[in-house]
């Protein structure tokens, strides 16, 4: 593992007129479903790395249903934009921060292109003392050429478009994410779904049976990963709490939520996969692992939302835990 990185880095954005999800070295940082303007600022030092990094948002730019059908028509119009930051935020506070991608589509659905200024005005800047970007757009428009598919987290797919940003972070970062030497690129085919389904399986009896310490085991790359980038060095078990945190993942955790039956289809065929990182990594979508509280708490499942890939040999392995 890295020393402790002198910063920390946020993806901040805005997006509007698209569902989409929001990608950082090909793992998934963020979704949204509907059309309406987002802005958030989330932390990323867990999902970059030393050197060169992409950020990619895969969107589905809607505006109007097919009177016909009732379906949404994909349909580049001027109400779609989209803005990505990177800042970086050192101990002393300190701040640094680039402009990755301003873009929008020009009315009655011409083509995209950058805006020529950000949204917030002034210029763009693409290179500061620790981070920097080539400042083009890499991406195809077309979503037949680009092939991109977006799962939401209803199990919803639709064809999609993709945008993609690279950029480069000097920092002490770790380097290749730990599944990177082992995943293969994976193929949708019945013995894939079969081989997946049991890998939710195995993970959730982990949890029924409260065996912590062996869910600590499987996730210790993730949580270690996470301890030494965002929480100043923390080991595996410091990130998590040690028992307290894993509490997370029983039957039980605490807070008048109960572990619901593993939540797939009754055929693997019917089960909605997002696949991530050049199809190294996938997920069933909704979030099979959940847990529900009591009506009268009028919340939420609490899902979480396990990521996983396959070796060589055929063998699967917890790939993540993202955050929606």
């Amino acid at each position: 593992m890295a020393d402790i990185p002198n910063r920390q880095h946020y993806l901040d954005f805005d997006v509007q007129g698209a569902s989409w999800v929001l990608r950082v070295n090909g793992v998934d940082l963020w979704s949204r479903g509907s059309t309406g303007l987002y802005s958030s600022s989330l932390p990323i030092n867990d999902l970059v790395k030393k050197g060169e990094n992409t950020v990619s948002i895969v969107h589905v730019p809607t505006r109007k249903l097919d009177p016909e059908t009732g379906a949404f028509v994909l349909e580049h119009h001027d109400h779609f934009g989209a803005e990505i930051r990177l800042q970086a935020i050192a101990r002393d506070g300190s701040r640094e921060e680039i402009h990755l991608l301003s873009v929008r589509y020009e009315v009655d659905g011409g083509p995209l292109k950058r805006l020529p200024q950000p949204l917030v005005g002034g210029e763009f800047v693409t290179e500061t003392a620790h981070l920097k970007t080539e400042g083009d757009l890499r991406g195809t428009f077309s979503p037949i050429e680009d092939g991109a598919i977006l799962v939401l987290g209803s199990g919803q797919s639709d064809r999609a478009e993709t945008l993609t940003a690279r950029f480069t972070v000097d920092d002490d970062l770790p380097g290749d994410f730990f599944w990177e030497d082992k995943a293969v690129p994976l193929q949708d085919t019945p013995e894939m779904r079969a081989g997946l389904r049991r890998a939710y399986q195995d993970f959730y009896k982990l949890v029924d049976q409260g065996r912590g310490d062996e869910i600590l085991e499987l996730a210790r790359p993730l949580w270690a990963r996470a301890g030494a980038t965002l929480a100043g060095g923390k080991s595996a078990e410091d990130y998590i709490g040690e028992k307290d945190g894993l509490r997370r993942f029983s039957r039980n955790p605490g807070d008048g939520s109960t572990l619901a039956p593993l939540g797939i289809s009754d055929d693997p065929l019917g089960d909605s996969l997002e696949f991530m990182a050049d199809h190294r990594l996938v997920r069933i979508r909704p979030d099979p692992l959940r847990w529900r509280f009591p009506p009268e708490q009028n919340r939420n499942d609490m899902r979480s939302s396990l990521v996983f890939f396959r070796d060589a040999e055929g063998s699967w392995h917890l790939g993540d835990i993202v955050r929606n």
